[in-house]
């Protein structure tokens, strides 16, 4: 539970200075979905909660892992060359990994 808090104020707090999708958002979310998927199987486990509830919290932790995806898909442009042309933009977006990771369904 101290992991999971951890994660929730590192979300809060980050977000407010940034909200987009910044790398250190996919630690955090892997974090904070280990820790929802490991509280639900301990709560299953102690019958506080049925196997659908558990199924639906284990949905909500795959929601955060697709959240995830989205801030490892974003194009990281490297800025320190100078201004980009929309020539280097185009070429940067057809390299990146962004179209075969944001299209995955979980």
């Amino acid at each position: 539970m101290q992991v999971k808090n951890l994660c929730l104020n590192q979300l809060e707090v980050l977000t407010k200075i940034d909200s987009g999708y910044p790398e250190w958002k996919v630690n955090i979310l892997r974090h904070l979905s280990s820790a929802d998927l490991n509280i639900a199987r301990i709560r299953l486990n102690n019958g506080e909660i049925s196997r659908t509830d558990f199924l639906s919290e284990v949905r909500k932790a795959m929601a955060l892992v697709q959240e995830g995806l989205k801030c490892k898909s974003c194009v990281k442009i490297d800025r320190t060359k100078g201004p980009v042309s929309w020539d280097d933009l185009v070429s940067e977006l057809s390299d990146s990994s962004y179209m075969s990771d944001a299209s995955i369904n979980l």
